[in-house]
């Protein structure tokens, strides 16, 4: 769908509500039910066009994700110490044991499965101390007990990282990259 000069993608889906994003690439796309008609989408579109105007150039303002190359040393010493590590922290924290998944991801320094018990970790963290992955280990352990980011979670990081926000500015720091955690 081309609005003025803005292409958005439509992806219809079995959905109740309608989905603006923009993508960091500055790409749009709507996520609407598949019943919608293609005059509302359009009409949702044009009611937004300042808003998907504005937050494009936020976007392409903003410094790009850096994926710094990781060696299969740096790999394998990451995979040792997480397999060491959290463990550790899931008998501190009083949490039963999870699986634990290692990729590259370009927006998060973690995730947690709480249903599956699955944490992911990126891969980039074989490049910074110890005692940030600590964090990112704890931050993503947490989402076992609180599935969100709200005080009651911070509550619990703080529990175990007392200097938490000052460890996820120094990480954001060392690889130049802001990520959501």
């Amino acid at each position: 769908m081309l609005i003025e000069d803005i292409e958005i993608e439509v992806q219809r889906k079995w959905v109740r509500g309608i989905r603006l994003v923009v993508k960091p690439d500055g790409s749009v796309r709507i996520s609407a039910p598949v019943i919608m008609s293609s005059h509302t989408i359009e009409q949702f579109a044009r009611e937004r066009l300042d808003w998907i105007r504005q937050t494009r150039e936020r976007v392409a303002a903003q410094p790009k994700r850096v994926m710094h190359p990781v060696s299969e040393d740096q790999k394998q010493a990451l995979i040792a110490y997480l397999n060491e590590a959290v463990p550790r922290w899931c008998t501190i924290m009083g949490e039963a044991p999870v699986t634990i998944r290692l990729r590259n991801m370009k927006s998060q320094w973690g995730n947690c499965r709480w249903r599956e018990r699955v944490v992911t970790f990126n891969l980039q963290l074989a490049l910074v101390p110890h005692e940030l992955v600590d964090y990112i280990i704890v931050h993503e352990l947490a989402h076992l007990q609180v599935q969100n980011h709200g005080p009651l979670f911070h509550e619990r990081v703080q529990r175990f990282i007392p200097d938490e926000r000052e460890r996820r500015r120094t990480l954001n720091k060392i690889l130049k990259v802001k990520c959501p955690t």
